[in-house]
């Protein structure tokens, strides 16, 4: 046994000779940073036919891989149960964007999958997410996240609709608690 893990240590070692050194920190993950901790997020949620459902939730949101990355966790009243959702972010330095991805547990068909753009001048999160919709087929959405503070965050989230124009789809304004 002992003469097969020194075979494999001799093949593998220079495979890991050659393994790029770890991500450092950009400034980008400072923004992910500062989204880290709990939050209140006040939904609501637009209907076609003009109506709206309101729930309230919280959002906990960590720091992983050593800040390079955030993974949250959302749970809200939702229709007859709750909701609820994992999602998981972070910056890309190739593509110069964020990468997102979430899924949760009224999205019978799988996760959905998106990039991010940071305009620090308006502080603005512009991200596009393609996934599948209640129906399981594939829809493109947007979710534009307003930074307004450091405690406050408000995000809207539209698509577009059967004439080509935006509509909304839902707002979640998160409040950081504590």
């Amino acid at each position: 046994m002992r003469s097969v893990m020194l075979a494999l240590l001799v093949c593998v070692s220079p495979a890991f000779a050659q393994m790029p050194a770890p991500i450092a920190p950009a400034p980008e993950h400072a923004l992910l940073k500062s989204m880290a901790g709990t939050w209140q997020v006040d939904m609501t949620m637009y209907q076609p036919d003009g109506t709206s459902m309101k729930s309230v939730g919280t959002m906990v949101a960590r720091l992983t891989m050593d800040g390079l990355g955030l993974a949250f966790d959302h749970e809200s009243p939702m229709g007859p149960g709750k909701m609820l959702g994992h999602g998981f972010q972070t910056w890309i330095p190739g593509k110069g964007k964020f990468q997102t991805m979430w899924m949760d547990n009224m999205s019978h068909h799988g996760m959905s999958l998106g990039w991010a753009t940071w305009d620090a001048g308006s502080k603005t999160i512009t991200e596009t997410i393609t996934g599948p919709g209640p129906d399981g087929t594939e829809m493109t959405f947007t979710i534009t996240t307003k930074v307004e503070s450091e405690k406050k965050h408000v995000a809207t989230f539209t698509m577009k609709g059967p004439d080509g124009k935006d509509m909304p789809m839902m707002e979640m304004v998160y409040t950081r608690k504590g």
